[in-house]
């Protein structure tokens, strides 16, 4: 009696083993094309003839074998890199440094819907040591004095002691590796702290290694993020504009109005000394109207004083103005400099 029909549609959203490993495979011959190195991961972290597990069985981060995997697959990948087999090499030690049982808030959530006990997050731990020298390992990267041989940035489900990545990864190439992760951060935690900072400025790596879980969409914060990273690694932003300080202290005022409209590329923002982990931008066009940007940190990350945000994609005619805002005051050294556009592909 009804006239209308039900169209009853059943959609899987169970796991699909090859359908997930073409889709990595994919993602992996699409990163060549654009010519980034990227080391197979997922080869070698489904396990090994012993059998041990890469990742617990209650927590998504790596154990200990899971970290000497994936370093050995990282090595691998370094080794048809050019420049890398001229670096200077050392030898390096790991020992193991006993188990230990970590504290996990993904297992007390699961527990919580589970009857019987679930398996503890326990793994063997390992130190690596530089034998006639300073330690491998992790530690030390965004205070460094010198330019590590290899920056690793982390995600928190790779990096730390526990799996011992940075330090599994010096004994496997000979060179120095010096980490930094943050403990619940997301995959631009570490490296927009390390790329922002003045370690990275004034002792750039021999090789960065970016390492992030496929499961994280670089994609889901649209494109500034991996904008301002690509700003960071660029040549310097030399052309300073002009810039007015607001009646509080913690806002600056740079008159844009000289950029070109159509290709206004980005900003970087040095606040003079004054670490930070947000920033709003105020964009003002020329008839009056206000668009707003916003750059916001992990909480867990080092701060830094320096960000990169896009000028473009607001008005055809372009901005005439920023109002930029942070929660502390900017030093008399502040700036606020437009950065080299890169070149588009197929340009001459």
């Amino acid at each position: 009696p009804n006239d209308f029909s039900i169209l009853a549609v059943n959609i899987d959203l169970g796991f699909d083993p090859a359908l997930a490993a073409s889709l990595y495979d994919d993602i992996l011959t699409r990163l060549s094309e654009r010519g980034i190195a990227t080391a197979n991961a997922r080869s070698v972290l489904v396990g090994g003839p012993d059998k041990t597990p890469s990742f617990f069985g209650a927590d998504p981060r790596l154990t200990s074998a899971g970290g000497a995997r994936l370093a050995g697959a990282i090595a691998t990948t370094l080794k048809d890199l050019a420049g890398v087999a001229e670096l200077p090499r050392g030898k390096f030690e790991t020992r193991s440094a006993g188990p230990v049982n970590l504290p996990s808030d993904m297992r007390t959530f699961l527990q919580r819907h589970c009857l019987a006990p679930l398996p503890p997050v326990s793994t063997e731990t390992y130190a690596t040591t530089r034998l006639g020298g300073a330690s491998g390992g992790s530690g030390g990267l965004m205070g460094t004095a010198t330019a590590p041989r290899i920056a690793l940035l982390s995600h928190e489900d790779t990096g730390g002691t526990a799996s011992n990545l940075a330090g599994f990864l010096s004994d496997s190439t000979g060179l120095d590796v010096l980490e930094y992760s943050v403990p619940g951060g997301n995959g631009f935690a570490a490296i927009s702290s390390y790329m922002t900072s003045q370690a990275f400025r004034e002792q750039r790596p021999a090789v960065l290694i970016w390492v992030n879980p496929i499961y994280e969409s670089l994609a889901a914060r649209g494109d500034q993020p991996m904008r301002e990273l690509i700003a960071a690694a660029g040549p310097d932003c030399r052309q300073d504009l002009p810039i007015g300080q607001g009646t509080d202290g913690q806002t600056l005022i740079a008159d844009i109005s000289g950029l070109d409209p159509v290709r206004p590329g980005m900003l970087m923002v040095d606040t003079g000394g004054t670490p930070s982990l947000e920033m709003r931008f105020d964009f003002r066009g020329r008839d009056g109207t206000v668009r707003s940007r916003w750059i916001t940190r992990d909480p867990a990350q080092i701060a830094t004083g320096r960000f990169y945000v896009p000028a473009d994609g607001l008005w055809p005619d372009g901005a005439a103005t920023v109002d930029i805002h942070m929660a502390g005051a900017f030093g008399p050294s502040a700036r606020v400099a437009a950065c080299p556009e890169p070149t588009p592909s197929g340009a001459p």
